[in-house]
C-alpha cells in the first residue's frame, strides 16, 4: 500500500474544525466562570440584605398578607414566600418584589394555608438572570395568623 493512496481529511477541514472546537470549548469556560464568580460575590452581599415584618404578615380566604421593610444596606431583588413541613413545600416567587434600601413593599398573594408549617419571607439579591436566595435572612414565623 502506497503512502498516496491514503485517505484522510484534508488540511482545510482539519484547522476549521480546530479553531471550531477551540472555541467552543473557550465559550463553555466563559460561561462556567461568570456564573462562578457572580455566584461568589453575591454571598456576601446577602448578609446586607435584610427585612423586617412592619405591617401585616397574615393568612385570609387563601390570601397571604405581606408587608416588610428593606432596612439593610443592598436591594433586594425579589421576594419568596415558603411555607415548608414535613409532608410538602411550597413557594411563591413574589412578583414585582424589587425593593430599595430603606423601601417598603406591601402585597396581597395568593397562598394556601399549611398546617404545621413554619413560615417564611426570604430576600433575594442579584441580576434578573442570576438571583440568589439569601436564607440567613429570612423572616421566620411559626404559624400563619388570621387576618
Amino acid at each position: 500500500m502506497s503512502i498516496s493512496s491514503r485517505k484522510g481529511i484534508s488540511p482545510l477541514i482539519a484547522t476549521v474544525l480546530l479553531i471550531a472546537f477551540a472555541v467552543a470549548l473557550g465559550a463553555m469556560i466563559m460561561n462556567w466562570s461568570s456564573n462562578l464568580l457572580s455566584e461568589s460575590s453575591l454571598e456576601g452581599v446577602c448578609e446586607k440584605a435584610k427585612i423586617s415584618i412592619v405591617g401585616k404578615f397574615c393568612w385570609k380566604d387563601n390570601l397571604v398578607n405581606v408587608e416588610v421593610l428593606n432596612s439593610g444596606s443592598t436591594e433586594v431583588a425579589e421576594l419568596v414566600l415558603r411555607a415548608s413541613s414535613s409532608q410538602v413545600e411550597n413557594e411563591v416567587h413574589i412578583k414585582d418584589s424589587r425593593l430599595g434600601i430603606n423601601l417598603r413593599f406591601a402585597k396581597t398573594i395568593p397562598f394556601s394555608k399549611t398546617e404545621g408549617a413554619q413560615y417564611a419571607v426570604i430576600p433575594s439579591v442579584g441580576s434578573s438572570d442570576h438571583k440568589v436566595l439569601c436564607e440567613n435572612q429570612a423572616i421566620k414565623l411559626d404559624r400563619l395568623e388570621n387576618c
